[in-house]
């Protein structure tokens, strides 16, 4: 699993998911960190990372 806790502000960050219809990823950038989650920002999405999420992240 991740480590987000560690990541900073700015990361350069990959989001990859499976799903029943297909796979894929994403690059984005995290935007905030806090003491229980993260956010990653991508083709205008804002996605939640936290321990429950993490292992989506790299």
């Amino acid at each position: 699993m991740a480590d987000w806790r560690t990541w900073k502000k700015g990361r350069k960050t990959t989001w990859h998911w499976n799903e029943f219809d297909g796979s894929g990823s994403r690059e984005g950038i995290i935007t905030e960190v806090h003491e229980d989650h993260a956010i990653m920002e991508a083709d205008g999405m804002h996605l939640w990372i936290d321990d429950d999420t993490a292992e989506m992240f790299s």
